[in-house]
Formats: structure tokens, sequence, C-alpha cells
């Protein structure tokens, strides 16, 4: 009876260890110094979403402050300016060495301007599709009023053109200016909207020079 209760205990002993056993031989998750690596490659690369994603993955297992000056050159070289000013000033507010500084304070400066540069371009998109929208709908209602002018009133008799009167009213002339004016002016915001756009779409914001920070600047207070 005692051995086979012995037998019972070895054989549980023996049934505990098994998935410590196994739990060893999964792959271990990885560091942060070897996630800091492969994003480090991917960024040289121009993976920059790559990058980002093991940069934050590295910072959630050690918040270094370098790991914030990066993923803010990851959103910065894919065109996410905001979020690129918010962690470069985040990795201001870590008070960094002053050569470090000195250079998140110029990228910092660059991602705001460059944000600036892609609201004004948004505005002017804007802007243009009104216009266009507007214009079109007039079109519309113009063409809509000259056919309903044709099926009413017949075609006059084509009769000779009347003399010029020097005399005519006053209103008939500002009419007309006021028209054509109002065309005119509607005809320049539009094209110069586009023109607008044209020449933001032409810019291009330079990618910061800065690069990344190593590890063991990542890595330094």
């Amino acid at each position: 009876m005692s051995r086979r209760l012995g037998m019972l205990c070895l054989g549980g002993a023996l049934f505990v260890l098994v998935p410590s056993s196994a739990q060893g031989q999964q792959a271990e998750p990885k560091d942060a110094r070897a996630l800091f690596a492969e994003a480090s490659e991917a960024y040289e690369m121009g993976r920059f979403e790559e990058a980002l994603g093991k940069y934050q993955d590295a910072y959630r297992q050690n918040k270094l402050p370098g790991f914030l000056f990066n993923m803010a050159q990851c959103h910065y070289n894919v065109g996410r300016f905001d979020k690129a000013a918010f962690l470069y000033q985040s990795y201001l507010e870590t008070d960094p060495p002053a050569d470090r500084r000195e250079v998140a304070e110029a990228q910092l400066a660059a991602a705001q301007a460059a944000r600036a540069e892609q609201q004004e371009k948004e505005r002017l998109l804007l802007l243009a599709a009104q216009v266009d929208n507007a214009r079109q709908e007039r079109a519309v209602e113009d063409g809509a009023g000259d056919a309903a002018g044709r099926a009413v009133t017949p075609t006059p008799p084509v009769e000779p053109p009347a003399a010029e009167d020097d005399n005519a009213p006053a209103w008939v002339m500002w009419t007309a200016a006021g028209t054509a004016g109002a065309v005119a002016a509607a005809t320049f915001v539009a094209a110069s909207a586009v023109a607008a756009v044209v020449v933001w779409q032409g810019r291009q914001t330079p990618a910061p020079s800065a690069g990344t920070v190593d590890w063991r600047a990542a890595a330094a207070p």
C-alpha cells in the first residue's frame, strides 16, 4: 500500500514538472535591446511603420527616453507630424543632455512647421472643392433656366442691331458690370485655390536629418 502511494506521489511530481519543462522550451520574449536593434535596422531600410512598432514594444519593456525620440522620427517620416511633435516634446520633458536637446528642439520646430503646411494644404483643397461645387450647381441652374425659357418664350424675329445709346439708364450698366465682376471674382478665387493646391502638392517637407539615437544614447539618463 505504501509502495503504491509512493509511486503515485512520484507520478504526481513528474506530472507537475512536465509543464515547467515544456514552458522552458518555448521562445522567450525578446528583450528591449533586441527589439531596439531590429527597429533600428528597419528604420535604416525605410520601413518606418515596422520600426515604429518595434520601438513601441521596446519602450513598453524599458521606458528609455531615447525611444521617444526614435518613435517621433518614425511618425515624422510617414507624415504624422502632430504625433511626431507630441513625442519630441515628451522627449524634451525627460531633460536630455544639451546636445540632444538642441537636436530635439530643431526636430520639434520642423514637425510643427510641417503640420502647419499640411493644414494649409487641407484648407486649400477644401476651398477648391467648394468653389468647384458652387460652379457646377450654378451651371445646372443656368441650364435649367435656359431650357425653361426656350420652352415658354417663342423665338423673336431677328432685328437689326440697335445703335448704341449713350443715354442708357445707369442701372443697366451697373448691373452688367456687377454680373461680370461676380463671375470674374469667382473665377479668380477658383483659379487661385487650384494654383495654390498645385504649389502645395509640389512641395515636399524634407525628412529629418537627425536619424535615430543608438542604444547607448537611448539608455543614457
